[in-house]
């Protein structure tokens, strides 16, 4: 086997931990509050699910830091396929750079559950919240990517006008809910940048 055609294989198997990333976080979340009796999304942080007061708290905290892991691995395949299509460099690593530490950050959330004060992750989640823009602007020479790009910058949009709202409703009765329209807003779009950069070729394939 040709070191090209296993660098592919490598490439595309890390493409493939990132579209796992909403799946494994979701699963996570939904198997974790099916074992927690009572459990209330709209009332809840779905970090109780891993809290030790949780019936089943392994649930939720091994599920996370699988995703976590998936996260790590896919910041590998997102900075080979993005170079591979002659994306701008700068933002490329800074993206790679967002995702991996985004990763670490859900992976420490898992080690360490709630309310444990190192399973916010030192805030190396953070940056994550700029991450459809960065992507964005790491694709922006691609004319054929505009719709991936519109994609990214609207759910930018969305997670920032979500995590307001989330913490403002810090102390509310429907902070679960606020801080779940958050994550259907934050998550899924790692997946779908991974499935896309996967589903295209090499650096003349369209977005």
């Amino acid at each position: 086997m040709s070191q090209a055609i296993q660098s592919d294989r490598l490439e595309s198997r890390a493409l493939a931990a990132g579209m796992a990333v909403p799946v494994l976080y979701f699963a996570s979340v939904v198997a974790g509050a099916m074992a927690y009796p009572g459990f209330s999304f709209s009332r809840q942080f779905a970090s109780e699910l891993g809290s030790p007061g949780a019936p089943h708290p392994w649930i939720l905290n091994s599920g996370i830091i699988g995703v976590g892991l998936a996260a790590i691995i896919s910041a590998l395949g997102f900075r080979r396929a993005l170079l591979r299509r002659a994306a701008l460099a700068t933002p490329t690593r800074w993206f790679s750079a967002i995702v991996a530490m985004f990763g670490i950050a859900i992976v420490m959330a898992g080690i360490f559950p709630h309310p444990d004060w190192r399973h916010a992750g030192f805030g190396l989640s953070f940056p994550i919240i700029g991450g459809p823009a960065v992507l964005a602007a790491a694709l922006w020479k691609r004319e054929d990517c505009r719709v991936l790009r519109r994609y990214l910058l609207v759910t930018n949009v969305l997670m920032i006008v979500t995590i307001v709202a989330f913490v403002g409703a810090t102390h509310s009765p429907v902070v679960g809910l606020c801080q779940l329209l958050y994550t259907v807003a934050a998550i899924p779009w790692i997946g779908v940048a991974a499935w896309v950069l996967r589903s295209s070729g090499g650096a003349a394939a369209a977005c």
